[in-house]
Order: C-alpha cells, then structure tokens, then sequence
C-alpha cells in the first residue's frame, strides 16, 4: 500500500469521524465501496410512543426529494430509509450513494431526523477535547463534496468496507468490516 492510498483512506476515515464527533445523534456510519453507498445510523429509543412513525419518515424521504430538487440535482440520487425494530428501539438507516454527498446534505440529513425524533434519539455526550479537533464547517469544508475522496487500493490489502462507530465515548474506526 502506497502513501496515496494511505491519504485517501485518512480522508474518508476523517469525514467520518467527523460526522460521529459533530452529530451525537449519528450512532455509526458504513461505508461500501462495492455499492458506492453510505449508510448513517441513528437508533431511537420508544419508538412505538412516536405518533404517525411511518408518517414522519415520509415525510423525511419527502423532503429529500425537495433538497435534491432545490440543489439543482439533474436526476435524484438515491436515497433510503431503513427500519429494523429491536425490541422498543427502532435502528434508522439511511441510505445514500457515496458518489455526490456534500458536506451540507449530511448536516441537512442529521437535522431532518432531529427535528422529526430529538425526544427519541439515543445520543452519547461527545468529550469536549475531541469536539475541539473536528471543525464541522469552516471556509472550505463546505464547499468540499465527499466524492472528491476516491479509495484507491489493493482490495486484498485494505479491504472494502469502513465502519467508523462511537462506543463508550471512543470514536472506533474499522476497515474492511
């Protein structure tokens, strides 16, 4: 593995922390390079006390569709919504392909589920020091779009998968999960 390879994986692996460090709400994020796809996890807690559950996330997808229209996006990427039920906690995963996810759509998707189920979400507090080291937003990180982050690299050497997930106030970062 060469020190570009390294690079890339370095900046996936910090896009991703960062969204774990910025969005307490974000349990984990997987990312596939075999499907192009992101999937952001948030688990709530008390699900079946959420009036109209199915209602609001329609109208989540709903206002994807309104997002991706307002930013000018020729065809609709793909966007999904995923309910596993265990137990009284619903496990949201939202699925979206890697390929033109900005920085901005992540904070629009996170504040989407917010406003929709904050008295539900299961967070864990985030430690100050770290928060300190990620900047979610600053004059470049905006404009930056995630697919400008191209994994290059022997398959057998580092794998296809990163799985980056917050565990006991540690932020954990596997690849090729």
């Amino acid at each position: 593995m060469d020190s570009q390879d390294n690079e890339e994986i370095s900046g996936y692996v910090d896009l991703f922390v960062s969204v774990i460090i910025c969005f307490p709400e974000v349990i984990t994020i997987k990312y596939n390079r075999d499907n192009g796809k992101i999937t952001i996890n948030f688990i709530l807690k008390d699900y079946s006390e959420i009036n109209c559950f199915e209602a609001s996330l329609a109208t989540l997808e709903k206002a994807m569709s309104v997002y991706y229209c307002r930013e000018h996006y020729v065809t609709e990427p793909f966007f999904e919504i995923d309910v596993n039920i265990v137990n009284d906690y619903a496990i949201l995963e939202c699925q979206r392909d890697m390929a033109t996810l900005t920085r901005s759509e992540i904070s629009f998707i996170v504040e989407l589920f917010r406003s929709a189920f904050l008295e539900h979400m299961v967070m864990e507090a985030v430690d100050s020091e770290e928060e300190g080291k990620y900047h979610w937003f600053d004059s470049e990180a905006d404009s930056i779009s995630a697919e400008t982050k191209h994994l290059k690299h022997d398959d057998e050497t580092i794998g296809n998968k990163i799985l980056v997930c917050r565990e006991a106030g540690k932020v954990l970062v596997f690849i090729n999960s």
